[in-house]
């Protein structure tokens, strides 16, 4: 349905929430990138603590890996298109450059690897709170594997050392995929329930149109537009016809029938980027953008003719719905949008006064 763009348009993918999951987490990211690399520096006081002679060189290692998560970060911050996989890359290459300079920090000190082991516990703790997927986790958790075990090498450490941090490296794996996928079912959990009470606090729950809430910020939007570029907008009310008599005689149900039929025969007639919504009991508004008032009255008549068209099956018999109709031009120049909402209001009320079923307009010059 076209409507449906208006109401909140991320519960519908696996992209859109995964680009939303990259938001969220990215969202306190300059935070914990500076508090990250402050603690990564700070560490350092542990280094002197532990081999004095050594602790300035692995001072340097640390400096450079501050660096590294700066720099990466200044990526997402820079970037126009925060998306979930712009993130996932930075993540990843922060797996191997945050691995490589805390192991090359420890590496400098005299049984540095022994002592630091601990640390690399926190490095796959880490992994499944940025990359809460379990094989973005695996992912992360292999990079960081391969950067510890490599620069353990390359520093010239082995055996008993090379064996206990492979080990851990396994283990650590493990440890990030299954908080990652703990983790990642509870957020896709809260998300899916924040995106159903979006979309319940923005639609008619009988029609699936969308609600007079959504559709005055919609109007409000397109007002702003019209007036800004001098381009035609219009608006069109419409109230359908004794519809507390169709209630009175043939119960509520058959009622509910009817405003569900008339509102999918409508939302068929309208085009894609046009509003259509329940405003009130039996109350209906279209915004159509780019359209002139003449163009609207002549959609009117349309609607019109389809409800009049309309034969509505219910337990009580078979219903035959019109509705009177109300069209003005959006764009006037005013306070707000509904100074035209009054005009079509009272254009509304005209047709109703006119004997129902027909096409009444406000504020269009003949």
């Amino acid at each position: 349905m076209a409507s449906d763009r208006f109401v909140i348009a991320a519960g519908s993918g696996e992209a859109d929430y995964r680009d939303d999951l990259a938001l969220r987490i990215g969202g306190d990211s300059t935070i914990r990138a500076f508090a990250f690399s402050l603690l990564i520096l700070a560490f350092n006081l542990w280094d002197r603590f532990l081999d004095a002679s050594h602790a300035d060189q692995a001072l340097l290692w640390r400096v450079g890996t501050a660096v590294a998560i700066l720099a990466v970060h200044g990526v997402w911050v820079l970037s126009r298109s925060k998306t979930y996989t712009l993130f996932r890359r930075l993540v990843l290459i922060h797996t191997v450059t945050v691995p490589v300079g805390l192991t090359g920090a420890v590496a400098q000190l005299d049984n540095g690897l022994q002592y630091g082991l601990w640390s690399f516990i926190f490095i796959y703790l880490w992994i499944p709170s940025v990359l809460p997927g379990r094989r973005d986790a695996m992912l992360g958790g292999i990079l960081s594997g391969i950067a510890i075990l490599t620069v353990t090498l390359l520093t010239g450490h082995g055996g008993i050392v090379l064996v206990n941090i492979a080990l851990l490296a396994a283990l650590g794996i493990l440890l990030s995929m299954t908080t990652a996928t703990k983790f990642e079912a509870a957020l896709h959990r809260a998300w899916q329930q924040e995106q159903a009470a979006a979309r319940e606090a923005r639609t008619d729950s009988l029609t699936g149109l969308v609600n007079r809430r959504r559709f005055s910020e919609a109007a409000a939007a397109e007002w702003g537009r019209s007036i800004r570029y001098g381009r035609p907008s219009s608006l069109i009310l419409f109230d359908l016809d004794r519809f507390k008599q169709i209630n009175d005689e043939h119960g509520h149900a058959a009622g509910d029938t009817v405003l569900k039929q008339v509102a999918e025969v409508c939302q068929f007639e309208i085009r894609d980027f046009d509003i259509l919504a329940r405003i009130g009991g039996e109350e209906f508004a279209v915004l159509l953008p780019e359209t002139s008032a003449v163009a609207a009255v002549g959609l009117a008549e349309r609607l019109r003719r389809c409800i009049e068209r309309l034969q509505v099956q219910t337990t009580s018999g078979i219903l035959r719905p019109t509705a009177s109709f109300g069209v003005a031009p959006l764009a006037l120049e005013g306070h707000d949008w509904t100074e035209a909402l009054h005009l079509a209001d009272g254009a509304l009320y005209r047709a109703k006064e006119n004997g129902r079923n027909r096409v009444e307009t406000a504020g269009i010059p003949h």
